[in-house]
């Protein structure tokens, strides 16, 4: 860790109307959002900072729990806190695998199969996939790593003929590279995104809290014909994942704009 006083040069205005933990919050988001610390590098420990910015381990706490909650740095229990690795960001232009896009972006990603089972369609997942309520369907669950840590859980609900096939075809491929490798390529899809709390279960699969917001998106895969493939539930951290969105202008004609 040599070298980080001169990184670390105080820059806390003490007497200032703002709180300290504020100012020492933003003073180290400073040098994480310029780069004077990397993606996955540890930050000194709470003592280390209390000496070099002249203020209590309190004052430290609190500006790091801000942080966390910020997403701008994460916590090892025994290791230390680390700055946390940007936000993946996806676009809206076209139908991709979850993990696809990741690969496609060139990130360090692992994709963990927690289980899968066959078991009746619940209303939701019946409705999304034309089935009748109670129906056979298989589900596959997994959560995704990013360098290590949790960027989203999903659960893959597909109508039983087809589940089955996917679950015997050749392991480790994508939920669409297997279905086109059974004879069912996907060819659109609908999904719609939402901010929610994360549940018990998902909080334990991302590691986060209860309650703490996730992107929720649910998607329903169909092939050419229409005919629903699969219907997938998706949480993705919030303070890890974000969407952007190309946006054309096109006035109505003779209407102004706004």
């Amino acid at each position: 860790m040599a070298g980080l006083s001169d990184t670390l040069a105080p820059g806390i205005l003490k007497g200032g109307i703002l709180p300290l933990y504020y100012q020492l919050q933003n003073t180290l988001r400073q040098r994480i959002e310029s780069g004077q610390w990397s993606p996955g590098e540890r930050l000194p420990g709470e003592r280390e900072l209390a000496r070099l910015f002249s203020v209590s381990r309190t004052t430290v706490r609190e500006a790091l729990d801000a942080l966390e909650e910020d997403g701008l740095i994460f916590r090892r229990h025994g290791e230390g806190t680390f700055v946390a690795h940007r936000p993946v960001v996806a676009t809206l232009a076209r139908l991709q695998g979850f993990t696809e896009e990741l690969a496609e972006q060139g990130l360090n990603f692992e994709a963990k199969v927690l289980g899968s089972r066959v078991l009746p369609a619940t209303a939701e997942v019946a409705t999304a996939l034309g089935l009748e309520s109670g129906a056979e369907v298989v589900e596959i669950s997994r959560v995704v790593l990013l360098d290590g840590q949790p960027l989203f859980a999903d659960d893959s609900f597909l109508p039983g003929a087809a589940g089955r096939m996917v679950l015997a075809a050749e392991p480790g491929q994508t939920i669409y590279s297997a279905l086109q490798a059974v004879g069912f390529s996907v060819a659109s899809g609908e999904q719609t995104i939402e901010a929610a709390p994360a549940s018990r279960r998902e909080a334990e699969r991302l590691r986060i809290r209860v309650g703490q917001p996730v992107l929720l998106i649910r998607r329903i895969t169909r092939l050419a014909d229409g005919t629903p493939v699969e219907f997938r539930r998706v949480a993705y951290r919030g303070d890890r994942y974000r969407y952007r969105i190309s946006l054309v202008r096109r006035p109505v004609s003779g209407q102004p704009g706004t």
